[in-house]
């Protein structure tokens, strides 16, 4: 078992790996700029000008994630027997947050309404997907006090550092715009580094990528080092 979680743990990270250089490629092949993500979105990795996404993207790091959290509510479900329910909601949860991050990639923030709707939906699940995690740990304390104290700490500050992202007050002016006056006297319009919706969900990815490493590999040191009967 622990083999399977250390290879789904590799597969995480290598399409995370695999998914910022190969989007950061064809973006720049296909606008002829460098994308950021301190001012891209997500969706803009994979909305070329045809308008036709790189779906293959979003499915590699949605699987990776997923999966992790997928492949660990099954070893709750069958080692751990005490927690079982807790295994159940794991299921349910990763289900739902694996919807709310494909939205993220696929509704663009010009549909302004429909994209914030998507944003509330994937940084609630986010941090109740992470909060579970915190309580999963909580619950393996009684094998080891010391790792399961730690694993759970961690996980409740990845959920907490997503919460303070949502309630930056910069947040409710998101959308401004910063121009500027070139010699000739045009005005240029940008947006500023960073954008915070844009980077702010990008650094959710990535805390959302962390608390799935930090869950399988909590998991693995359970079951490696206790057989829970």
């Amino acid at each position: 078992m622990s083999g399977v979680f250390l290879s789904v743990a590799f597969l995480l990270v290598i399409s995370f790996v695999l998914i910022m250089i190969i989007g950061s490629f064809t973006y720049k092949k296909a606008y002829n700029q460098k994308y950021d993500i301190l001012t891209n979105f997500p969706f803009e990795m994979i909305k070329r000008p045809d308008h036709s996404p790189a779906i293959w993207y979003v499915v590699v790091v949605l699987a990776s994630l997923s999966e992790s959290f997928l492949f660990s509510s099954i070893m709750l479900a069958d080692v751990f027997a005490p927690i079982h329910d807790l295994g159940i909601l794991v299921t349910v949860l990763s289900l739902l947050f694996s919807a709310s991050q494909i939205l993220i990639f696929l509704v663009p923030a010009y549909n302004v309404k429909s994209h914030i709707l998507a944003d509330v939906f994937y940084f609630c699940m986010s941090i109740l997907l992470l909060c579970l995690g915190g309580i999963v740990f909580m619950n393996m304390r009684h094998f080891d006090v010391a790792a399961g104290l730690t694993l759970m700490s961690i996980m409740f500050v990845l959920a907490l550092a997503i919460l303070c992202l949502i309630i930056n007050p910069k947040m409710g002016d998101w959308a401004s715009l910063t121009s500027s006056q070139e010699k000739d006297g045009t005005i240029t319009v940008k947006r500023p580094r960073p954008f915070v919706l844009a980077f702010s969900e990008w650094l959710i990815v990535i805390i959302d990528l962390i608390g799935a490493a930090v869950f399988t590999f909590g998991l693995i040191y359970f079951v490696s080092n206790f057989v829970i009967r």
